[in-house]
């Protein structure tokens, strides 16, 4: 009898498979190496060579003396020819990504994305409250900010397109994607620990080259180096970085057109 009733729940078990307990992580969904080594090089074009392209470029074209939209409209056209850069060589990435995306439960990836910007908030709350002032510095200070304040006001529209929607596809898939997700399969420790201040850097480094000071202004992104690292580790899936940088980058915009507005 015994013998009986446990080939039974063998036979069961074999036509519908426990579900995963809620300790195990969802799979991990990273680059292959060759996937990484393409989205380093874009990467590497998009952060660096572009600003320098377009520093030294527009010195003779009058660019340094050109209105916030000019400036907004070049960024967008180079960050759609980046999007589609990156969406064309690593769509087999995405493909993965999103079928794992679709086939985890909801209400999980809606619970890290909630606790990952509660990091980011408070993260937030400290740097720009309590360690900035300490050092003598206001997060307004930043040229980065005050560029992106400026692009606001020229045209919101525009300014969501890009930052809202495109920077965060470009940036978490070079990070998170090919920085963090390589990087994790030796320790994820060091993942962390190389992501999260480069992450930072990349935002103010070509200010920094006239004003080393600002390099102190990449404080302000360490928080949201740490929470988008978060939520792409506990839900192994690089769409979720994607929406949760969206989702700041979109209150940033809609804040910041708000405080130009009353200012």
């Amino acid at each position: 009898m015994q013998e009986q009733d446990f080939s039974q729940e063998q036979d069961f078990s074999a036509e519908t498979p426990p579900p995963p307990s809620n300790s195990q992580r969802p799979e991990f969904i990273i680059p292959t190496r060759k996937e990484g080594l393409i989205a380093l090089i874009i990467g590497l074009t998009h952060l660096l060579f572009f600003p320098l392209i377009l520093s030294t470029v527009g010195t003779y074209m009058g660019l340094a003396d050109a209105s916030a939209l000019t400036v907004l409209i070049i960024n967008a056209i180079w960050l759609i020819i980046i999007a589609s850069t990156v969406g064309f060589f690593l769509k087999d990435f995405f493909k993965r990504s999103w079928n794992a995306f679709r086939a985890n439960p909801k209400d999980k990836f809606i619970l890290n994305i909630v606790i990952a910007w509660a990091i980011i908030y408070i993260g937030n709350m400290l740097v720009n409250l309590l360690i900035l002032p300490v050092l003598g510095y206001n997060v307004l200070d930043g040229d980065t900010i005050n560029m992106q304040m400026n692009m606001s006001i020229a045209s919101p529209v525009l300014m969501l397109l890009t930052a809202g929607l495109l920077a965060p596809v470009v940036e978490e898939t070079i990070f998170r994607g090919a920085l963090f997700g390589r990087l994790h399969i030796k320790s994820p420790i060091l993942a962390y620990a190389i992501t999260i201040p480069l992450f930072a850097i990349a935002h103010v480094w070509q200010f920094a080259l006239s004003d080393p000071t600002q390099i102190i202004l990449a404080l302000t992104w360490i928080p949201m180096g740490i929470g988008f690292a978060i939520v792409y580790r506990r839900t192994g899936n690089i769409f979720s970085a994607i929406t949760l940088h969206m989702l700041c980058n979109i209150i940033a915009i809609a804040a910041q057109i708000l405080l130009m507005t009353i200012t």
